[in-house]
């Protein structure tokens, strides 16, 4: 049984003020000073008699402050008569725990009001050793658990936002040589949080080669007190995964000017810069599908010229001539020259003459054997090729151009060795085409697209090729061999189609077209060829165009059908000459792009003076792209230039002989 506690040792402090105990021996000025310091400190303070079954001796003013009791509620009172709740006998046990052995207890609690409390009691023993008193000191930590939670929060919020903007942070305290980075910076450098140790040498390890310079220079920079402007660089993450980071750096100096830290930011740009290069290609490829298909335009009237001028010079020579074989090879390189523009047309997104409901399979199978003998004989071509696909609307000569050139490339790319090209259709629900496939600019439509796909054994490309795939004229042969594949690239903005490419060094390549499918049904007949017709031998035509060569040429061409021609060089010319000559004519036969007033105004003009007018319009674009953005009147027909003499009378023919409308 431990001995009393010696009473003589402290006193009872009055009820009206000062502390509950003073801890000194007898009154005193020691007495008084231990009061005052009880009651000053910003600490709840209370002791019991561990001799006297626990009872309480002292209770300072904060204590009644904390816990809402007064001392007279608690002073000489012990645990259990003065909480009811429960806590009497909780307290009681960590009173018996210290006099069994526990020197010190901590213990958190929350206490009236919510307020969370933090107490540490402690077992203070005589000069014999003996049980003294249980001294507790109580402080109120809910401000600064309510700091920590918040704390904890804004650090939780800051990381997703980080997360969510891909942006980490680091520092670097150059007393201590250490290195604090963010959870996003592991991630962005290809490391789960905490998986590795921070530094800077793993930075400048993960920064591309050819940036590490740079990086480098910046941080010298910083040490020696100077202002660096943000960078982009590189990183190579663990997988070989390369991104683009945009930084932010910064030093912090000391009093006396010395760099205390260095700390930046690194954001993840790598989407972004994506985007921007996928823009900047969109644009130009528009711009120069604009050129393309302006020259196109320009050469398509040169070459009706030309053509014109040959028949012309083949219809009136003599018999068997000697010249009679140079005439035939320009034509056929009038031939080639035509095949040109219309690929200058395909590319700038013009190009799409006769769309027709159609079966991919049926095309690819028609082409079986120009394939096989349009690759090499070391190349083994396969065709997997599903059944019962949905019809897609496009121009078949387009489609099979596409289909040339991809397998053509593709036995390029095996070159002299032994390989394979599969040839396969199939069909793809696609919910985010956008996404999914490559698209250059031009929208795709969510849902059912028919696909084709060419894949080879061949080398593969470098990410550099990749890059300039589609800039017209770029080759990795020896020479250049045309349009290529940025004319592909026109035919399928023109067919609002899609490309997906897959290919690596030394492992081959994939193209794979997304063709939106057209409504399921029969697909229509090939119309039956049409019924030669000779023009009437009589009346007169209006022609209209700007370019001198061709109305010459095209006036002789109607003389040869025994027309009158009247010449107009642009539109506002020939609705004066209509206006003039009134009911003299049997057809116009118009260009649409000329200076002052274009074919589209001269129609309506010309309509206007006469509704039973037939005007066949000229351009050296398809009629497709002509007719779908501006409202036209109902034309007697269309021609694209250049034309044959045969087209020309075929054209006449008809407009001639059919009701308008």
């Amino acid at each position: 049984m431990p001995s009393r506690i010696n009473r003589a040792r402290y006193r009872l402090a009055p009820r009206a003020g000062g502390a509950a105990v003073a801890l000194a021996a007898g009154p005193g000025p020691n007495a008084e000073f231990v009061t005052q310091v009880l009651e000053g400190l910003p600490l709840a303070v209370f002791a019991k008699d561990p001799n006297d079954q626990f009872r309480y001796v002292v209770f300072n003013r904060m204590a009644e402050k904390v816990y809402g009791l007064s001392r007279d509620q608690v002073l000489h009172r012990t645990d259990a008569e003065i909480f009811n709740d429960g806590r009497g006998d909780k307290y009681y046990q960590t009173d018996l725990a210290l006099m069994g052995g526990e020197e010190t207890l901590e213990m958190p609690e929350t206490a009236v009001g919510g307020a969370f409390l933090r107490v540490r009691k402690t077992l203070v023993r005589d000069a014999g050793g003996q049980p003294w008193l249980i001294l507790g000191f109580t402080e109120d930590s809910s401000g600064r658990m309510r700091m920590e939670t918040e704390l904890n929060r804004s650090q939780e919020s800051l990381a997703k936002a980080q997360a969510l903007a891909g942006i980490g942070n680091w520092e670097w305290q150059r007393a201590t040589d250490e290195v604090l980075w963010s959870d996003q910076m592991f991630r962005i450098l290809g490391w789960e949080p905490r998986a590795v140790a921070p530094s800077l040498h793993r930075i400048m390890e993960r920064t591309h080669p050819e940036d590490r310079p740079l990086f480098g220079r910046s941080l010298r920079h910083l040490v020696e007190g100077r202002d660096v402007p943000p960078l982009d660089f590189r990183v190579v993450r663990p997988d070989g995964c390369t991104r683009f980071l945009h930084a932010i750096l910064e030093g912090e100096e000391s009093k006396s000017g010395r760099p205390m830290r260095v700390r930046g930011t690194i954001q993840d740009i790598t989407d972004r810069r994506n985007a921007e290069d996928a823009f900047r290609q969109a644009q130009k490829l528009e711009s120069l599908g604009v050129l393309a298909g302006g020259i196109a335009h320009d050469f398509n009237n040169l070459l009706s010229a030309i053509g014109g001028n040959l028949e012309l010079a083949q219809m009136n020579m003599r018999p068997d001539p000697d010249a009679a074989p140079f005439l035939t090879k320009i034509e056929k390189i009038l031939k080639r020259a035509s095949d040109l523009t219309r690929q200058m047309l395909a590319y700038s997104g013009k190009g799409r003459m006769l769309v027709k409901k159609l079966s991919l399979n049926q095309i690819a199978e028609e082409m079986v054997h120009l394939l096989d003998v349009s690759i090499s004989k070391r190349v083994q071509l396969h065709y997997q090729f599903e059944p019962e696909l949905p019809p897609i609307e496009a121009d078949p000569a387009q489609v099979q151009q596409v289909i040339m050139n991809l397998v053509t490339n593709a036995s390029e790319s095996i070159g002299d060795q032994d390989g394979t090209i599969t040839l396969t259709t199939g069909a793809e629900h696609l919910q985010a085409p956008q996404e999914q496939v490559e698209s250059h600019g031009w929208t795709l439509e969510p849902g059912l697209f028919v696909t084709l796909e060419v894949a080879d054994t061949g080398c593969g490309m470098s990410p550099e090729t990749r890059r300039r795939l589609f800039d017209p004229f770029f080759t990795t042969k020896f020479s250049g061999r045309g349009l290529g594949l940025s004319a592909m690239l026109g035919i399928l903005k023109g067919h609002h189609a899609g490309i997906r490419i897959r290919s690596r060094e030394g492992e081959g390549s994939s193209f794979k077209l997304y063709f939106p499918a057209g409504v399921k049904g029969a697909l229509a007949p090939e119309p039956a060829p049409a019924m030669s017709r000779t023009a009437p031998h009589t009346g007169s035509i209006l022609l209209v165009d700007d370019e001198p060569d061709i109305l010459e040429a095209t006036t002789e061409l109607l003389g040869f059908m025994d027309f009158t021609v009247v010449q107009a060089r642009d539109g506002r010319e020939a609705v004066d000459l209509f206006r003039t000559h009134s009911g003299a004519f049997s057809l116009v036969l118009m260009d649409l792009t000329m200076p002052r007033m274009d074919g589209r105004e001269a129609a309506h003009a010309l309509r206007a003076l006469d509704p039973d007018l037939k005007i066949i319009l000229c351009s050296g674009f398809n009629q497709t792209d002509v007719t779908q953005d501006s409202p036209y009147p109902p034309l007697a027909g269309f021609l694209q230039k250049p034309y044959t003499f045969q087209t020309l009378k075929e054209a006449i023919a008809r407009a001639l002989s059919e009701p308008l409308g």
